[in-house]
């Protein structure tokens, strides 16, 4: 048996357990993240005369500047949203909310 599967198997398994056995939050994009590493190592070394060595590596700069770009787009969603004044619909309107949702700030 290669070794190989237990080893990154290994990896997302501690990455998991930190998330969610010490700080008790629910993971939703650890598997998205992690197959998308996966994905993209077995990409490269495929298409490309890269090694599977270097490859990983790789992989996991690509996925992190992926998670970068994601946590940009996010905060910048989220701080638009939190600077609107409680009770604006038209101004969530404009951003593109439905009419149903409710555009309100959280107290912290």
């Amino acid at each position: 048996m290669n070794p190989t599967p237990i080893g990154y198997l290994a990896i997302a398994a501690l990455g998991l357990n930190i998330l969610v056995g010490f700080t008790g939050q629910i993971s939703i994009g650890h598997a998205a993240f992690f197959g998308f590493g996966a994905f993209t190592s077995a990409y490269l070394s495929t298409r490309f005369p890269i090694p599977v060595f270097f490859s990983i590596p790789l992989a996991g700069v690509v996925t992190g500047l992926t998670l970068y770009n994601g946590a940009v787009v996010a905060e910048l969603l989220r701080s638009g949203v939190g600077s609107l004044p409680k009770g604006q619909t038209e101004a969530g309107l404009a951003i593109g909310a439905l009419v149903g949702w409710r555009v309100r700030r959280d107290p912290a």
